[in-house]
């Protein structure tokens, strides 16, 4: 007698192989038949007849390992049919951090509790770090758990006692190696003697599981890596046929200096060549031809075709290399929608922002604010980003697109700023102001939905392709923000993006995009046991309704998850039954014994 029938779907299994029709019978936490089990029993029977059964999906550029702890359940991931997360990316991570914790995205808290508080959350560009043994003390207070591990190894042993709702294959990050070393002195090229101890840290975690080291080239602290330390590291993933991978350098400045020539397929080629040198396995993340401002798409295609053929060529001398994509307007985790986060160096002034909501309604602060943004003081008003830092009063094509979507004065609701401006003769900061007057809370977004080209779909139609989202784990109740300032949550597509790629941007085959969101991610990783529907294999499964197959999409209201997928199974329990979640814990946390 089998746990589970499911019976009379559409298979496809992962391999690309045409659909078939085929039940699909689960004995505890493996599939163990795909066939007719027509007069065969089970103490449960899902009735799939014009539904698709999949593997689970595999997000294989996740950030899940940033706020995991705090939303270990991973619902957002679970509600699209995503049942493996690949993390630990871009630099970021949670470990090691033996002396030096780097804020991740939903630590406000603990950080302002130690007087470290990040204006405008996490910029990967403006990291905040702190020693961990201040933080320590507070996390359980702040975060509801303990910081109870220093290195990755005891990361995951944290996971496995809280349990995951996801399968997590996760890596050591060089940014957190390099700040257990260099502390605060980062932004400077290592020393010799700087890179014999980090690469004992490395081989300390790769000894005790550790699956594998990333970089991130455009961040702190790797945007200061040479070539040499990258390679050194490298080397120590060799003997454990451990996988490396990046954020290749897409963006012209490094080492503190702007390279006006640097291009993306310029990052590309140098961590190709750190792979070379190294010998190590290597993995491209999220290829795109980075910022293609005024390109057009022909062009943009045309280079994306070159990175390609730059892969290929590596390939072709034996370099073991593979890639993940972004799919075009798909990546999460971010969203303020709340336009007061905008100014929210003037809301933390003010107190907060129900005291700023009060003191915007008068017109002598609003023009206060405005002489401060005339004079240059944009740090006193904007959130700390580089582009809010240069923001001016002029309007702009931006603000043509920008509209207020949610606000107690309806009269505002679908305007654009720039509508707002000319109403009021007003500029584009006092445009926003004077919404802020009538509703603090007043929600924009850009309604543009030209989706700019980056050569996404050049990579995607490579057969080697496989898919990532660039999203954090969360749920409906997810706010990064301190008490009293605007939301900080996260973005549609990191609860609907595997499902936005499978009907806006997949291939012509389902079969194939169905592959690429599960199989391929699965063979990169060396998941002999996941990624397809075969027997023998974990019952990691989807059922998809096709006729009711839809994201949602709010700009006021962002976290909301797709319908039509019906059912969901993490490692043979019902993690998603008819659309509502279990709030099942069945992932596994990888290590490198798993996968032998």
């Amino acid at each position: 007698m089998y746990d589970l029938i499911i019976r009379g779907g559409t298979v496809i299994d992962g391999t690309g192989k045409d659909a078939f029709s085929a039940d699909v019978a689960v004995k505890g936490e493996r599939i163990v038949k795909i066939g007719d089990c027509e007069g065969e029993e089970a103490a449960r029977v899902i009735d799939a007849a014009g539904r698709y059964v999949t593997p689970g999906f595999i997000d294989m550029h996740s950030h899940a390992d940033l706020t995991v702890a705090s939303f270990p359940k991973m619902e957002n991931y679970i509600a699209q049919g995503t049942t493996t997360v690949f993390t630990g990316h871009c630099a970021l991570g949670v470990a090691p951090i033996d002396k030096y914790y780097s804020f991740q995205i939903y630590e406000s808290k603990p950080f302002a509790a130690v007087g470290a508080d990040p204006i405008g959350g996490h910029i990967p560009g403006v990291p905040v770090v702190v020693e961990t043994e201040k933080l320590r003390p507070v996390f359980p207070k702040t975060m509801g758990y303990e910081l109870d591990w220093s290195t990755h190894a005891q990361f995951r042993e944290h996971l496995r006692r809280e349990g995951v709702g996801c399968n997590i294959f996760s890596l050591v990050s060089a940014g957190n190696i390099r700040y257990q070393v260099m502390g605060l002195d980062y932004k400077r090229p290592s020393t010799k003697s700087e890179i014999e101890e980090m690469k004992k840290i490395l081989i300390s975690e790769l000894e005790n599981g550790a699956l594998g080291l990333d970089f991130g080239f455009d961040y702190h602290p790797n945007l200061y890596t040479t070539f040499e330390e990258a390679v050194e590291l490298a080397k120590c993933l060799v003997p454990f046929d451990a996988i490396m991978t990046a954020h290749w350098q897409a963006r012209n400045v490094r080492m503190g200096k702007e390279d006006p020539d640097h291009m993306a397929i310029d990052g590309v080629r140098e961590f190709l060549e750190i792979g070379k040198a190294s010998g190590a396995r290597t993995h491209l993340s999220h290829l795109s031809i980075s910022h293609a401002g005024g390109v057009t798409s022909e062009e943009a295609d045309r280079r994306a075709q070159d990175i390609v053929d730059l892969v290929e060529q590596y390939k072709a001398q034996g370099l073991r290399v593979t890639f993940d994509v972004i799919p075009p307007d798909c990546a999460g985790p971010f969203c303020f929608p709340e336009l007061a986060f905008r100014f929210l160096a003037a809301v933390k002034h003010a107190g907060g922002l129900n005291a700023f909501g009060e003191k915007v309604k008068t017109e002598e602060y609003r023009a206060s604010l405005l002489e401060a943004v005339k004079a240059g003081r944009q740090a006193e008003i904007f959130r700390g980003s580089p582009a809010f830092l240069k923001a001016t009063d002029e309007l702009s094509d931006g603000d043509k697109a920008m509209t207020v979507t949610r606000c107690l004065d309806r009269g505002l609701e679908g305007k654009t700023i720039y509508e707002i401006a000319q109403e009021q003769g007003l500029g584009s900061i006092g445009a926003m102001l004077f919404v802020l007057s009538r509703d603090v809370h007043a929600c924009t977004a850009n309604l543009d939905k030209t989706v700019q080209n980056c050569g996404e779909m050049v990579f995607l139609h490579h057969p080697e392709a496989c898919v990532g989202f660039d999203t954090v784990t969360a749920n409906d109740r997810f706010d990064a923000a301190l008490e009293d300032m605007p939301l900080e949550v996260v973005n549609s597509n990191t609860f609907n993006g595997q499902i936005k790629y499978l009907l806006r941007f997949g291939e012509k085959r389902l079969e194939d995009t169905i592959r690429r969101m599960t199989g391929r991610g699965a063979e990169i990783l060396g998941l002999c046991n996941r990624g397809l529907l075969q027997e023998g294999y974990k019952a990691d499964l989807v059922v998809l309704d096709p006729k009711s197959l839809q994201i949602e999409e709010n700009p006021a209201a962002p976290m909301r998850s797709p319908s039509g997928v019906e059912y969901v199974f993490v490692n043979g329990e019902a993690a998603l039954e008819k659309g509502v979640l279990t709030g099942a814990k069945r992932g596994q946390v990888y290590e490198a014994a798993d996968l032998k």
